[in-house]
């Protein structure tokens, strides 16, 4: 069973590499043959970009909540005051307006820039 296996995933392989071949002309005839239009694929990749965002954005948060909490617990809070703080940072993501705001007003009130897409010192204490 296993080679039958190792043969299929082969074959798969290589009609994968023979459509990534061929050139987009073809492409379009051959899925227009079958009764895929450029409009059903469109939809298709919006849909799955939207679940990939959604599906990442999800851990994404749970992460960070988990991070803050983690953090709050390690400074000696207790679990009701984490509790509460991270009810407190939730409330005001889900009621925030514009993030842009948010992140010039922790700069404004703080003088903490967050520089997210750098790999090092992202979080940076600026003179006001």
């Amino acid at each position: 069973m296993g080679a039958n296996r190792a043969m299929r995933r082969k074959q798969i392989r290589e009609q994968m590499h023979e459509w990534v071949r061929t050139d987009k002309i073809e492409q379009a005839r051959i899925l227009t043959q079958n009764g895929i239009s450029k409009k059903d694929l469109d939809k298709e990749y919006n849909t799955g970009y939207d679940n990939g965002y959604k599906a990442g954005a999800d851990r994404t948060m749970k992460v960070i909540y988990s991070g803050i909490v983690c953090c709050l617990l390690d400074a000696g809070n207790s679990t009701e005051e984490a509790i509460s703080f991270l009810k407190a940072v939730d409330e005001r993501l889900i009621t925030s307006i514009d993030a842009d705001e948010d992140i010039e007003e922790v700069l404004r009130r703080t003088g903490i820039q967050l520089m997210l897409k750098e790999d090092f010192d992202r979080v940076r204490e600026v003179a006001q």
